[in-house]
């Protein structure tokens, strides 16, 4: 087909395939590329501006050679060991801590964010830079370590598709997966007012297909000479972004918003959505503005509907948030469900956050963050709370067998910060926002219904979804871990923040054992019931009966095969080791499910670094094999 096209061009069909440019034209580009769709505008581009590596050299960051035993996501590490806001290398070095911001680069995130990772640059990177090969050769790569804890512009190396440009505030040691670039102040707004314009992306493809965008790709990109932007669009571009970024529970700057709490759940989650839809169309008109004014500067057409809202990369876009698969369509209704479901399971992280005391619904920020942290560190900083956390930091997951059961607590929580007037109504609402179910290439999208049980399909969220969307959302590295018996009917949920070698046996003793007698007792009262009860009786009793049987077996069998024999071994950990390394050294004491331990995402894969596999043999005979 392909041949056939040619053989028509040549003929003088198809003008529309044929494209002519003059040799000397593609000299203007350093290389001299073959790039012939680019429009003489473009062109001119090149022939006009002065490359970036002239003005502020793009600069390649560290190599680690061994990101399992030097970077963390920042969540996995306690908070005291932990400086986000280092001025330059000497600050850094004063400060005596060990985890530091690290740009590693990331998804498609414009302006400002991906501030994910933390790099153990204590002593100035010691551990780093001596780090060597059994020749005595250095692995790592530090590279340009003057430019460290430095403001500056980056961008992902690689990309799935258009490339985006962040700027990073002071305190951050960036990767060679982000490259940077360190410009002045006055500088910075202009470049990164260019760099994130389409007229950019297009100029970049003269060098890159896409997928990888290079320091030397970045340097060569021409600057149009002369030209200042309004960099009161940018500064709000950054803004926006900036206050995107801290309404996540999993960004470091996180502060929960409960300034427009209204008391009807439902009238919040609609403010919510109506604010993000409104800040998500200011920040495509900005965009808009800032793509047309380096447009009209090279001399092309920009036209509005170039850019999309699909595109506009905030967190809380609903339309960049759950952009369908290509092909695929969402309605609007649908656009607000899938907002609405995110915000309920958003509030239930949230309120198992405060009831760990990770979070307060009197101070902003997080209160509980260290290792070991207990419930009288919780007081020292917030005295007169209006949650006290749960005094052993262990929650069960056992439909209200227990006062402090994570269904009673959400219940609890949600009257907290709504009111009791309306706890009904906000229950259910809650409930049939967690019930939203997506479009598909076969199915159309239905809105939910309310329940009619609200605290059963409460519970059937906390037991069957919540620790997996705990996991997705702090990317595989949880810092909340169930304990749970090999057929799940019984759990508890810990933080690691708070785990200490008694754990376990605070878990076996106030909760597992205690739910093994509930659960005998209750065998035995219905077997005395079904001795006199009424034929009419008699199903439900046995139906019951079986269920609790088959509980107590299983509670049993975990007891006995995994959460004694963890117990008596009182197991520490050491938050620096990060999650992988801390969970599976109690895996198997945690959970009883062996078939589950091995599809865990958390369990050790092939291709981890030697540093890992040591650490695997400093653990327990619990560690998952």
């Amino acid at each position: 087909m392909r041949t056939g096209r040619f053989f028509d061009a040549l003929k003088g069909k198809n003008r529309d395939r044929v494209y002519q440019k003059r040799v000397d034209d593609l000299e203007a580009i350093p290389g001299s590329p073959i790039v012939y769709w680019l429009p003489d505008a473009l062109l001119d581009a090149f022939r006009n501006g002065t490359p970036l590596g002239e003005i502020a050299s793009p600069r390649q960051g560290l190599a680690t050679a061994d990101n399992d035993r030097f970077l963390r996501l920042w969540w996995e590490v306690g908070q005291a060991n932990s400086y986000l806001h280092a001025k330059d290398k000497q600050d850094a070095i004063d400060s005596g801590k060990k985890w530091f911001p690290h740009n590693k680069g990331g998804s498609f995130r414009k302006w400002y964010g991906n501030q994910d990772y933390v790099v153990n640059w204590e002593n100035d990177g010691e551990e780093i830079i001596n780090f060597v090969d059994e020749a005595g050769e250095q692995r790592s790569r530090p590279q340009n370590t003057e430019f460290y804890f430095k403001p500056c512009i980056s961008w992902s190396d690689v990309s799935s598709g258009t490339i985006a440009f962040r700027a990073y505030p002071e305190g951050y040691v960036f990767d060679a997966a982000g490259p940077s670039i360190f410009p002045d102040r006055e500088e910075q707004l202009t470049l990164i007012s260019f760099l994130n314009s389409g007229v950019a992306s297009e100029l970049l493809t003269a060098f890159s297909s896409g997928l990888h965008f290079s320091v030397g790709h970045v340097s060569k990109v021409p600057i149009p000479k002369e030209s200042i932007p309004n960099t009161k669009i940018i500064d709000e571009l950054i803004s926006l972004f900036k206050s995107d970024l801290m309404e996540t529970e999993t960004a470091n700057s996180f502060s929960a918003n409960l300034s427009h709490i209204h008391q009807d759940l439902s009238r919040t989650f609609e403010i919510d959505f109506q604010r993000a839809i409104e800040n998500t169309n200011y920040a495509r008109l900005l965009e808009l503005q800032n793509n047309n004014h380096w447009a009209n500067v090279v001399g092309i057409e920009r036209p509005e509907e170039s850019l999309s809202l699909n595109q506009v990369s905030l967190l809380q876009n609903p339309y960049f948030a759950f952009a369908p698969e290509k092909g695929q369509t969402r309605s609007e209704e649908e656009y607000r469900w899938l907002f609405f479901q995110r915000a309920a399971q958003e509030l239930i992280s949230y309120i198992i956050g405060l009831w760990f005391g990770r979070y307060s619904l009197d101070k902003p920020g997080l209160i509980l963050a260290d290792q070991g942290a207990s419930l009288q560190d919780y007081l020292a900083q917030v005295p007169e709370p209006t949650l006290i956390p749960d005094d052993d930091g262990i929650i069960p997951f056992t439909d209200g067998y227990f006062a402090d059961d994570a269904l009673l607590r959400v219940q609890e929580a949600i009257k907290a910060i709504y009111g009791e007037e309306n706890l009904e109504e906000n229950l259910a609402f809650l409930v049939q926002c967690l019930n939203v179910k997506s479009s598909g290439k076969k199915s159309e999208f239905t809105a939910p219904t309310l329940p009619t049980n609200y605290r059963e399909g409460l519970f059937k969220y906390l037991d069957k979804e919540f620790l997996k969307t705990h996991e997705a959302m702090y990317s595989n590295r949880p810092i909340y871990w169930m304990f749970q018996s090999p057929k799940g009917y019984f759990k508890a949920l810990i933080y690691q923040h708070r785990y200490t070698a008694a754990t376990a046996g605070q878990v076996l003793a106030k909760y597992a054992v205690p739910y093994r007698n509930a659960l005998t007792t209750e065998v035995k009262d219905l077997q005395a019931q079904l001795d006199s009860a009424a034929r009419s009786q008699q199903a439900a009793l046995r139906k019951r009966l079986k269920w609790v049987e088959t509980a107590l077996a299983d509670v049993t069998a975990y007891i006995d095969d995994s959460l004694y024999p963890l117990s008596i071994r009182k197991v520490s950990i050491d938050l620096d080791d990060g999650v992988r390394v801390n969970y599976n050294k109690v895996a198997y004491g945690i959970s009883g499910n062996r078939e589950q331990l091995k599809k865990s995402a958390l369990r050790p894969q092939k291709g981890f670094s030697d540093w890992y596999k040591k650490r695997k043999k400093a653990g327990t005979q619990f560690w998952q094999e």
